[in-house]
């Protein structure tokens, strides 16, 4: 039998690219994507990821909360791999991190869009006729009505909206999150989910606190009916009272003990 030969491209040329299978692009939320990337970018195809969840969380735009959630989705998916604990050493001192390993989906990837066949986004417009056009006749061609098609597209616009409105880094989902933090105490918590100004007060504590933001929401619901503690039942109540809740805690529970609130 004849020996293999095995070819090693040293070239270099792909020195700074990271290619991304398209099933990837086109089976991931914006936030799990990113997290997949950034992975990738360095794990390369044979290496291995482990990068603390800080520094990661840093490179991908989002918090500590989003990226431990997107690690989930992607090692149910299996699309990267646990593959043990690394110790390394930082400025304070030795600590351990997991070290994952990305899967090889580039088979899952071909045979996916070779039975599904070619987009029709991949199709270029005929001549005379508009995008809005084109895909109406793509649509029928295939089988699938007019009003599919829109449908579709009312869908696609939705998501590329969604997308805009989390352009500061905070996803819609800890929005969320963070507003149910708040049922214990307010019996009518489920209006805050679609009230603009509790949902921009969230997203701004978010921004400025990240994780912190979290932890000082429960604190506030914890004391909530507790004698000299502010009443918070909202997220806006909350960043308006922060000097009210920070008052009660010192005096409350000394600057000896660090509950991880924000520090005004």
């Amino acid at each position: 039998m004849p020996e293999k030969i095995k070819i090693k491209d040293e070239s270099e040329d792909k020195k700074y690219f990271t290619i991304i299978p398209n099933y990837i692009l086109n089976h991931s939320t914006l936030w799990d994507r990113e997290v997949y990337i950034q992975m990738k970018r360095i794990t390369g195809e044979d290496g291995t990821c482990w990068t603390s969840q800080k520094t990661l969380a840093k490179q991908c735009g989002i918090s500590i909360n989003r990226l431990k959630k997107s690690l989930k989705y992607l090692l149910e998916c299996k699309w990267i791999k646990q593959i043990g604990v690394k110790k390394i050493t930082t400025k304070g001192g030795e600590q351990e991190v997991n070290e994952y390993s990305v899967a090889n989906l580039w088979k899952l990837n071909m045979g996916f869009y070779e039975t599904k066949g070619v987009s029709r986004e991949d199709i270029p417009i005929t001549k005379g006729v508009s995008r809005d056009d084109q895909r109406g006749i793509t649509a029928e061609a295939k089988g699938v009505s007019r009003d599919d098609d829109k449908e579709e597209r009312r869908e696609e616009e939705r998501r590329e909206e969604e997308q805009k409105s989390n352009a500061t880094g905070v996803a819609d989902n800890e929005i969320g999150d963070f507003i149910n933090i708040f049922k214990e105490n307010n019996p009518s918590y489920e209006r805050l989910f679609g009230n603009k100004t509790e949902r921009a007060a969230s997203q701004r504590l978010l921004d400025k606190y990240k994780e912190k933001a979290f932890d000082t929401a429960k604190f506030a619901v914890s004391v909530s009916g507790k004698p000299f503690a502010p009443v918070i039942t909202t997220p806006y109540q909350l960043e308006k009272k922060l000097g009210d809740l920070m008052a009660y805690y010192y005096k409350e529970k000394g600057r000896k003990h660090n509950l991880g609130v924000i520090k005004t």
